[in-house]
């Protein structure tokens, strides 16, 4: 089954931390630097994501595949809900499919939750030739600001104190905690 994941935009205002919390903790009490301050408290959820291949704040993503598959893992954690799954019908129409044919398994055997299809009569799709991926899943995934886990808010604190404090004099070996506060997030 060939596929293709698209990252969405992120849910507008989600963060892991805000620039008000990232200067109590490391006790910045002026305003002068604020824009650049923002600056790493918003490079902090990229970072973290590019280490742990997950997706850490919400976001809609989009899921297009080839061909059903009776059960098969989305490929990211944590996934908050199934938006829509529509496909291009024989005659190259789209359709969605109704969301009691669908349900989501928020199990993680290491591959991500799963998403399996109950149909009486399996949606025959599109030729190949004409549509390159007739099926297109959209998801909502990733952490809100209310379920982001408390460990994933320490190390970006954690980060954003050491990129604060060490500016321009970065040292090679970057905080070892940060990484292990993400340890469990972290796909391999």
């Amino acid at each position: 089954m060939d596929s293709q994941l698209i990252k969405g935009t992120r849910t507008v205002g989600a963060t892991i931390i805000t620039l008000e919390q990232a200067k109590a903790n490391s006790k910045i009490d002026y305003e002068y630097e604020d824009d650049l301050l923002q600056m790493y408290v918003d490079a902090i959820p990229d970072e973290f994501e590019n280490y742990t291949g997950n997706v850490i704040l919400e976001r809609e993503m989009t899921l297009n595949l080839t061909k059903w598959e009776s059960k098969f893992s989305l490929g990211v954690t944590p996934v908050q809900s199934i938006v829509s799954v529509k496909y291009y019908d024989e005659e190259g129409n789209q359709q969605t499919v109704a969301s009691d044919n669908y349900k989501l398994f928020q199990y993680d055997d290491g591959n991500g939750p799963k998403l399996m299809f109950k149909f009486e009569n399996e949606p025959l799709l599109v030729d190949a030739d004409v549509e390159e991926y007739p099926i297109e899943i959209k998801f909502v995934a990733g952490f809100t600001d209310a379920s982001m886990p408390t460990d994933i808010k320490k190390a970006a604190l954690l980060s954003f104190s050491n990129v604060e404090t060490f500016r321009e004099d970065m040292p090679i070996k970057y905080n070892r905690t940060i990484y292990s506060l993400l340890g469990s997030y972290k796909r391999y």
